[in-house]
């Protein structure tokens, strides 16, 4: 596995208490990063915080309770650490939700969810943070779309595909807004891999995503966190309004 060096930089993980999110969390601490993570889930943040603090020093680390529908306080998370730690070079917006219900029972709650999470946060935590890699002129803005964005998810409710639609427009209009400052800026399109958000599927749908699969099995999500750890690298500084898609062939553009 390659080995990433992030030393010396600061990076700020939406979505970072679980999942991919946790992951990417201590993939960056493990690459040398100070890492700030956010999470709105009390016990995962109480997990994640304390077997954190039992592997790593406890000034690699900060985790926050954020709940990225609450723009408010989204914003004045972000401004703590522009001010704490004076510069964000990495985002990565990881925070997301996901369902499985069908189109005929969607509701305008779960419509307004799954948009106020997978967009909304999205977009303004990219506002915010952009702003401040403008002043240094340097950043990496990574965001976390979907499959589901390109073939509909026929496995999950549509509005989650929308919404992760929306993730890859908004990667694109920050691309083109950003780029010149030094900010790349892009997205991961997982397929569907290994992780809480798809113990919905029953095992029938499980299975037949795998049959259609060239590769012949689910993604894991170290095979997420490295392509996010490229997007991240100073090295990826050509790449730019991309989505790089991450599921064995399953749906191919």
């Amino acid at each position: 596995m390659i080995t990433w060096n992030f030393e010396k930089q600061v990076v700020v993980i939406t979505g970072g208490t679980s999942g991919l999110g946790y992951a990417l969390t201590e993939s960056f601490i493990q690459s040398g990063a100070k890492v700030y993570s956010c999470g709105m889930n009390d016990a995962n943040l109480i997990q994640a915080r304390e077997t954190l603090s039992q592997t790593y020093k406890h000034d690699s680390f900060d985790v926050s309770s954020v709940d990225v529908r609450d723009t408010a306080r989204l914003k004045e998370w972000l401004q703590m650490i522009e001010r704490e730690a004076q510069r964000i070079d990495v985002l990565i917006n990881a925070a997301g939700v996901c369902s499985t219900v069908a189109a005929a029972d969607v509701d305008n709650e779960l419509w307004d969810l799954m948009m106020d999470v997978n967009v909304k946060g999205t977009f303004f935590a990219c506002q915010a943070a952009a702003e401040y890699m403008k002043k240094r002129g340097y950043g990496r803005i990574v965001n976390v779309s979907s499959i589901s964005a390109y073939n509909g998810g026929t496995l999950v409710s549509p509005p989650y595909g929308a919404s992760k639609a929306g993730v890859v427009a908004l990667t694109k209009s920050f691309a083109a807004l950003y780029s010149r400052y030094g900010i790349s800026v892009n997205a991961v399109s997982p397929g569907p891999f290994k992780t809480d958000m798809i113990a919905d599927f029953t095992p029938q749908g499980v299975a037949g995503m795998i049959s259609k699969t060239p590769d012949g099995r689910l993604g894991e999500i170290a095979d997420v966190v490295q392509s996010i750890l490229f997007l991240s690298d100073a090295s990826a500084s050509h790449i730019t309004g991309a989505t790089l898609d991450i599921n064995g062939g399953l749906y191919m553009r």
